[in-house]
């Protein structure tokens, strides 16, 4: 999904939000796994994931060990308890489709941690930046 101008509100049973993040989850150990065929597993389990838990994934980069991924989640969910969803759902699918992985990841394909921030009008600087993940790579 390419976003074409500023994602607009979702509108809830009782309230209007336009709640939109940007984050970056780590590969376990920092490992350089995303590449080739993981790159398009990675970004569609993410998809699925956010799907999932009613979270619009606007779009999902990737370099070789760590993802960024712009979304928009409704406000019932902590910051915290979205980047949970996505990483423990999208682990299990990665995981699942290579098995080769659960020999240095086997609880867990993401790191521990992860970042995010809000993005407020700035939202184009961040959507090209997520874009331009792993190019030239």
């Amino acid at each position: 999904m390419e976003p074409t101008n500023r994602p607009e509100p979702i509108h809830g049973a009782h309230n209007v939000s336009c709640c939109i993040y940007h984050a970056q989850l780590t590969t376990k150990y920092r490992r350089d796994v995303i590449k080739g065929p993981l790159i398009g597993l990675a970004k569609a389990a993410i998809r699925m994931a956010g799907n999932r838990h009613e979270m619009k994934i606007l779009r999902v980069g990737t370099d070789v060990n760590h993802a960024h991924i712009f979304f928009q989640k409704l406000p019932k969910f902590s910051e915290s308890k979205s980047i949970n969803y996505l990483k423990g759902i999208s682990s299990r699918i990665i995981r699942f489709n290579m098995p080769c992985l659960k020999l240095w990841c086997e609880d867990s394909f993401w790191s521990d941690g992860f970042w995010i921030q809000t993005v407020g009008y700035g939202w184009e600087a961040i959507d090209n930046y997520v874009k331009n993940q792993g190019i030239g790579v």
